[in-house]
């Protein structure tokens, strides 16, 4: 059974709040120097591009009323050769 376009956007919304917290109080020399930090970041951003690439093929009308959600996937997949 695929899951609701409301569980992919709460994933969205998890992900983005969980940036938040880890990067609350964090200045950018510190998250460049710290691996685990940026890491961390990193795979919230691919969660949130997973989720809006399964939302925008689950359901087109709501994910064509995201913003930029074409540049979100393609932010999260890795660069091509």
């Amino acid at each position: 059974m695929p899951r609701s376009p409301l569980a992919y956007l709460s994933d969205i919304v998890e992900a983005c709040d969980a940036v938040a917290v880890t990067l609350k109080g964090v200045d950018l020399g510190a998250y460049e120097s710290n691996r685990t930090l940026r890491s961390a970041v990193e795979r919230e951003f691919t969660i949130i591009g997973e989720a809006v690439n399964s939302l925008s093929r689950l359901d087109p009308k709501l994910s064509s009323r995201m913003s930029h959600a074409r540049k979100i996937v393609g932010f999260s997949e890795p660069a091509r050769s």
